[in-house]
């Protein structure tokens, strides 16, 4: 939701200067069986964290992770409200913000970084190939959605590449 949150914004931002956006695996398109199943994934984890059980799941399901970040992950979805989460996808079906990418400011550059599709269910790499301005970095292999607990070095990487480039 980030990432379309973001591009929904592209046509607020100043025009004075250069920006960078980074988005981080954002599902721009997604399947009505995928958008099902992030929502169904969404409640659960609620349900988990709220019957006390998210820590232990949600720290078996993402080994990598620190357990403050499994903490805090879980701390959200405890404090979440599921009318709200049924409203975001029954209100944005089908799953489709792509589109945004094409309405940037010749000021603005965008950088996409693509988790594995094959951790994910999602295929970014497709949905961009019509937005040529569109930078994209494939992460690693095994890369989940949750790049910034799993590889957040890739994040600071690109920023930085973002930043050496408008002092040039």
């Amino acid at each position: 939701m980030g990432g379309a949150t973001a591009l929904a914004l592209l046509p607020f931002l100043p025009h004075s200067r250069p920006i960078s956006m980074i988005l981080v695996d954002p599902g721009l398109e997604l399947s009505a069986d995928l958008t099902e199943t992030i929502r169904g994934l969404c409640i659960g984890g609620i349900n988990d964290a709220r019957a006390g059980k998210g820590f232990e799941l949600s720290k078996a399901a993402y080994p990598q992770w620190k357990e403050e970040d499994v903490m805090w992950t879980v701390l959200g979805m405890y404090m979440c409200d599921i009318a709200a989460i049924e409203e975001i996808f029954r209100q944005n079906r089908p799953w489709s913000f792509a589109h945004l990418l094409g309405t940037p400011h010749p000021n603005i550059s965008i950088t996409i970084l693509i988790a594995d599709p094959s951790s994910t269910g999602m295929r970014i790499a497709d949905d961009i190939k019509v937005y040529p301005d569109i930078k994209s970095v494939l992460l690693p292999p095994g890369t989940g959605h949750w790049v910034q607990y799993e590889r957040p070095e890739a994040i600071v990487e690109e920023a930085l590449k973002a930043v050496a480039l408008q002092r040039v």
